[in-house]
């Protein structure tokens, strides 16, 4: 069974104890400290239970409301107890008792107490003559499991001979489970069915509302029966089998004989849940059990028929309680359990997100969605290991302040503060607060970037106020440029130092509708001025606009502009730059354009560009994930684009862009080179999800690699020629990075041109 450790290093996990847990309490650190221990173990198991518990496919439990509640009691209990209780309670609202808290330190006489006695699989005989096969000591003492197989046949034939029978499973775990088939084969007869284990299963975390479905899903797996027989003389005989957590539920080929009828199940142990699960620890000595999967019989029914359940005992010893309720059974001292009686339901639709009232939220529903972020990124963001700071503490280092944002304004900030700590381009948080102190709905017509330190103006788009190309904004609305960038930059998530520049970029001159930016600049001529500006809702503003999208230029090197260029031009395009001796691809800015429709033209075979991984977790594998291949066919072998290729980047290549740069790559080979400056190393199809008052959070779902491995996150593509813009260069109207890529094309050798 699969044990998940606290987030938090054992070193740093306060002493259990209680205490006063406010603020003026003594110990105040220290108290603290213990309340976010707590509600770290408590967002742990919760966001198991919210991604692989099966039961809340199919039950409608408000496991949100749940988590609200638990939250509260926690904050108003004082001691170990009072935690456990709330743990205990939030967990019962799922009605399962495979899923429930358990204590980690092992019990008296638990499962595995007594087995040093033993020296192997033994055949005893019970109070009434019946056979008793035992064989929990086995593994303990190191034995393999062709050993155990050898033992297990060779009790066969006593087993056709005895008149009841009892099979001791107890410490018998999965390494050697197939040595028990020749004994459930020989019960199984003519053949009985196997049942299904069910089980939650993801392709990564998939948005909330029905878009990219493709790329990521979530549902529910069934496994085929199997049909187990004999392949020596049956067996028919009434028979118990006795197993314990280390077996659970007892192998599918034991539940196969329980749902035909041919074994009846006794549980030794505390924990008689008969479920696969998972243990998540959490602080003083406690421990979760959460149930992983169902188990669904021959007949369509869900559950596990338990006949009896008992303290664990010792394994072997005829007056142990669970060898008791065994021979009790056998003798029709107790009567077995009825059939499960629960069908499989349909899956019910996600639910949406609980609400809650307008303003400041309550302390629980902070905390639940601080629960939420933490468990979709937990699982399925498949770069947690490129964060600045070890992921493990953002519950510890976060909680505080989740805690005490007690207005709409700091709990925005707390949320910005959660994407921050992602490093990731595409984590960004939709909150009204945000927006607002981002500069709101409406800007300046103009593009700004930094250039070596400074904010020039590098577009005009409108009327801009006197605005020119080539000032350098020093100030907007009395706040100094460095101030505000510096400002906007704490709250921003971003991959690299350059793609979070381009965000405050974006930002910079924003401000709220109708409204005047007051922006003091400093022209080419060294003169200061402070205009003021309209604001006008965001317009796209697409760059170069004056050159044409597609053609060829003065120089002879063709120019496809994939910001401007549309999926229908991409023929219309070929066609004008078929003869051009080298062709440049510009990949600044976000791509208007289907990018395989343009990398299809430079192959006459499929090639593979790259992989996409996205995150498959299971309570027993977190780190799994599911690989796809991502290959290119060729639009037209026979008439494929076969020149040199200069592809243009900067920190605007991003995400999709990137995605193009690998497949212009992959298809041109070393007739590539990449010119210009870092791209941003945003890279990966997003997700979202849903946080209260309609808040949403959006974040990189899937890991975009190229095909020889490399992981682009936080990297970006390889640059060959390494050149930026200039303020001199901006001002005298030049694209330096287009300069350099003529030259690089048409200074190279002819033969190296074309084809």
């Amino acid at each position: 069974m699969p044990v998940r450790t606290a987030e938090r290093p054992a070193d740093r996990m306060p002493e259990p104890g209680g205490g006063d847990l406010t603020p003026q309490g003594k110990g105040h650190d220290r108290v603290e400290d213990t309340v976010v221990a707590r509600l770290a173990g408590l967002i742990r198991v919760w966001g198991v239970v919210r991604h692989f518990h099966p039961w809340l496919v199919w039950d409608a439990v408000d496991w949100e409301a749940a988590l609200a509640r638990a939250v509260d009691a926690v904050l108003a209990g004082r001691d170990d107890t009072d935690y456990r209780v709330a743990v205990s309670d939030m967990l019962a609202v799922l009605n399962d008792d495979g899923t429930a808290l358990v204590d980690t330190t092992p019990a008296e006489g638990g499962a595995s107490a007594g087995r040093e006695s033993y020296d192997g699989p033994a055949a005893l005989t019970g109070p009434n003559g019946e056979l008793v096969l035992v064989l929990a000591g086995f593994a303990h003492l190191g034995g393999d499991a062709g050993e155990l197989y050898d033992h297990v046949t060779g009790f066969l034939d006593q087993m056709a001979e005895a008149s009841a029978l009892v099979v001791d499973m107890r410490g018998i775990d999965s390494h050697v489970a197939f040595s028990l088939l020749p004994l459930f084969g020989a019960l199984a007869g003519e053949g009985v069915s196997t049942p299904s284990r069910c089980r939650r299963e993801h392709r990564g975390i998939g948005p909330q509302d029905a878009w990219m479905v493709g790329v990521y899903q979530s549902g529910i797996s069934q496994e085929l029966p199997r049909r187990l027989s004999s392949w020596t003389s049956p067996v028919s005989v009434p028979t118990v089998l006795v197993f314990d957590e280390a077996n659970d539920p007892g192998y599918l080929e034991a539940l196969a004989l329980r749902f035909a009828g041919r074994v009846s199940l006794v549980h030794a142990g505390a924990r008689a849940t008969a479920v696969p699960g998972t243990v998540e620890l959490l602080p003083h000595g406690l421990a979760a059990r959460v149930r992983s999967q169902d188990i669904l019989g021959p007949d369509g029914r869900r559950g596990v028929p338990l006949d009896a359940t008992a303290p664990a005992g010792t394994p072997g010893d005829l007056g142990s309680p669970a060898l008791g309720a065994a021979f009790d059974l056998l003798g029709g001292r107790r009567t077995p359990a009825p059939p499960p009686a629960d069908t499989l339901p349909w899956p019910r639709p996600a639910r949406p997100p609980r609400p809650v009232s307008p303003g400041p939220l309550s302390v629980a529903d902070r905390i639940a969605a601080l629960a939420e972020m933490w468990a979709a990124v937990e699982w399925f963001f498949p770069h947690k290991n490129l964060c600045d700071s070890p992921w493990e503490d953002v519950l510890s280092d976060l909680l505080p302040t989740f805690l005490a944002a007690d207005d709409e304004t700091a709990f925005a900030h707390a949320v910005a503060d959660f994407t921050v700590r992602m490093n990731d381009g595409h984590a960004i948080v939709n909150h009204p607060v945000l927006i607002s102190e981002r500069g709101g709905s409406c800007s300046v017509p103009v593009r700004v970037r930094l250039l070596a330190g400074d904010t020039v103006v590098v577009q005009i788009v409108g009327d801009a106020g006197g605005l020119a190309v080539g000032d350098v904004v020093l100030a907007v609305d009395d706040e100094d440029t460095a101030e505000r960038r510096s400002r906007l930059r704490r709250r921003i998530s971003s991959s690299s130092a350059a793609g979070g520049e381009l965000m405050i970029d974006w930002m910079l001159l924003s401000g709220a509708p109708d409204t005047e930016a007051r922006i003091r600049v400093r022209t080419a001529a060294g003169i200061e001025r402070t205009l003021l500006v309209p604001r006008c809702p965001l317009i796209s503003t697409e760059p170069r606009q004056g050159r044409p999208v597609f053609g060829v230029l003065p120089a002879g090197v063709g120019y496809l502009d994939l910001a401007r260029l549309a999926t229908d031009q991409v023929p219309r395009a070929f066609e004008a730059v078929a003869s051009a001796a080298g062709l440049i691809v510009d990949l600044r800015s976000y791509p208007k354009c289907d990018g395989a429709a343009v990398a299809s033209r430079l192959i006459d075979r499929r090639v593979a560009y790259g992989i996409r991984r996205v995150a498959a977790p299971t309570v027993e594998a977190a780190s799994a994930v599911h690989e796809t291949p991502l290959t290119l066919d060729p639009h037209r072998p026979d008439s494929c684009y076969r020149g040199h290729i200069a592809v243009l980047v900067d920190e605007s290549t991003m995400s999709l862009g990137e995605e193009i740069g690998l497949m212009i790559t992959a298809a041109a080979g070393e007739r590539t080179l990449f010119v210009g400056g870092a791209t941003n190393g945003s890279i990966g199809e997003i997700t979202d999800i849903r946080l209260p008052q309609g808040v949403r959070m959006m974040f990189t779902g899937a890991d975009i690699r190229g095909i020889d491995g490399r992981c682009l996150q936080r990297s970006g593509l390889q640059v060959d020629v390494f050149v930026t813009p200039t303020l001199a260069g901006v001002r005298a109207g030049r694209d330096e990075v287009l300069e350099a890529a003529v030259s690089a094309l048409t200074t190279a050798p002819a033969s190296e041109r074309t084809a």
